[in-house]
């Protein structure tokens, strides 16, 4: 019997597992700099790769499966996905023997099997991008940043494969800000915008600011992309300005809706306000640096702890907090579909699943959010602070510690949900 409806599933717990793992060797990567005794440079790719390819986008291809139309119910299309999964983690796990063993043929090749992986859903992407009641604006905005996801995955098999050597350092930029930036960023920015005033049942007050939130945002990561390309700072100051413009307008019409929709306190919706704070204090962070970097040498050293904290106020900051708002509303919502087929029952099985997700969910939001800050007082503190210091020790462990403690938080509840049948529910 074809279990294919469960897919998102499968997709979701190798996906926080990728993520686990990640964190962990993080974990240890950070100690070794804190302590003055840094690990190989490979580990810090593995763990790169590991955390965005093997987690990240391994969870965002599950929320893409429960939010296609109609469950999968023929052999052919099961198949498909269970070979989507292997490619993608086989992928995965190419690309970390790869990095360790300086193998650039083996990053190539794994790098083309995430290509394949990722073509076999591009059907189901732009049938749901098509299919959404959305302007033209929205379709070119989601579409660019689908592409975007593409592109850089082809740069970054060039780049391992040599084919652009010469332009190693332009290219490896361009991977990362059309992977990163262009796909995940923007695509998650666009989805909380459609998403999050729907989810409480209101109207965004300003949508005539639509056109100019979405073209800012877009006309800003094409001249990041400029400016990295042309090593000029110039141009990548103007446009974090314009993206920080865009993101500012974006994050206000977001609350005045929470406001409107009288304040509803639950995960998902926090998650994601929270998530769109994040976003704008990375923004503001790029800035300070490229405004740093103006001089030479520059008022503020910055070196790899600083690095680590500014990309994680984005990654743990927004991509995650953005992740752990959508999975707490669209999973209850997706396992109260599967398992209950009655209409009339459904909203009480629905209920029971949100209560879980909701439990702790203060903890869970305050621990994640003040352990991405905790890593930027880290690096903060080494402007004055030597690096072996006890304060900065304690300052990195308790950190830690926050981000530790919401992730199992969460892990917890997604693996509570998965046992909570609505048949115990009735037989209790």
């Amino acid at each position: 019997m074809v279990r294919a409806p469960q897919s998102p599933l499968t997709f979701l717990y190798i996906g926080l597992g990728w993520l686990i793992l990640s964190s962990l060797l993080g974990l240890a990567i950070l100690m070794g700099i804190v302590r003055g005794t840094p690990l190989p440079p490979a580990l810090r790719l593995i763990h790169v790769h590991g955390a965005l390819v093997g987690g990240i986008l391994q969870i965002l291809l599950a929320g893409v499966l429960m939010g296609e139309r109609g469950h999968i119910s023929t052999e052919t299309r099961a198949s498909s996905f269970r070979l989507m999964l292997v490619l993608l983690n086989a992928a995965t796990i190419g690309l970390s023997v790869g990095f360790w063993l300086r193998d650039h043929r083996l990053v190539g090749a794994a790098g083309l099997l995430l290509l394949a992986a990722l073509l076999m859903s591009v059907h189901t992407v732009w049938q749901m991008i098509r299919q959404a009641d959305h302007s033209f604006l929205h379709r070119l905005y989601f579409g660019l940043s689908v592409c975007g996801l593409y592109a850089g995955i082809g740069v970054g098999v060039a780049i391992a494969f040599q084919w652009v050597q010469p332009w190693h350092g332009h290219a490896r930029l361009g991977h990362i800000h059309l992977t990163v930036f262009l796909f995940a960023i923007l695509s998650l920015v666009g989805l909380v915008r459609v998403i999050l005033p729907a989810l409480l049942g209101v109207r965004l007050r300003n949508a005539s600011l639509d056109p100019a939130i979405l073209t800012a945002l877009l006309l800003g990561t094409a001249g990041l992309l400029t400016g990295f390309l042309l090593s000029s700072v110039s141009i990548q100051l103007i446009a974090g300005g314009v993206l920080l413009i865009g993101l500012g307008l974006n994050a206000y019409d977001l609350f005045r809706c929470w406001l409107d929709a009288g304040q509803p306190g639950n995960a998902w919706c926090d998650h994601l306000l929270v998530a769109m704070f994040f976003l704008l204090l990375t923004a503001l962070l790029g800035i300070a640096v490229g405004m740093n970097s103006l001089w030479y040498p520059p008022p503020l050293p910055y070196g790899n702890l600083h690095i680590i904290a500014y990309t994680h106020t984005a990654f743990i900051g927004f991509l995650l907090q953005g992740l752990f708002g959508g999975l707490s509303y669209f999973l209850p919502a997706w396992l109260a579909k599967l398992r209950v087929a009655s209409n009339k029952t459904r909203p009480a099985y629905l209920e029971t699943l949100t209560d879980i997700m909701n439990r702790w969910r203060a903890m869970q939001i305050v621990s994640l959010s003040f352990g991405t800050l905790g890593l930027a007082v880290v690096a903060t503190l080494t402007w004055t602070i030597p690096l072996g210091s006890p304060v900065i020790h304690f300052a990195t462990w308790f950190s830690i510690g926050l981000l530790a403690m919401s992730f199992a938080l969460f892990c917890a509840k997604v693996a509570q949900m998965s046992r909570c049948h609505p048949e115990r529910d009735r037989s209790q």
